[in-house]
């Protein structure tokens, strides 16, 4: 046997696909009709994106971004 061939488990280099689904948990909200979401919940978040709601730490600090651009917009005029 060649050893410059690896064995497939030690070819890869980072997680696949599913072994990153296996721990990551589920959105859970929801849907329209009556059932819950099975979509992944992005990292740091319970809720998948769209689930997140107006008042999520992230949706809070995109808005609070874009009225600091607004700001500094208006000051350059």
């Amino acid at each position: 046997m060649c050893p410059a061939i690896l064995h497939w488990s030690a070819q890869r280099s980072r997680p696949r696909v599913g072994d990153v689904a296996r721990t990551q948990s589920r959105c859970g909200a929801l849907t329209g009709k009556g059932s819950r979401c099975r979509r992944l919940a992005m990292d740091g978040a319970s809720r998948y994106n769209l689930h997140r709601g107006e008042w999520s730490s992230y949706t809070i600090e995109k808005h609070k971004e874009a009225e600091r651009k607004a700001k500094t917009r208006k000051r350059r005029k």
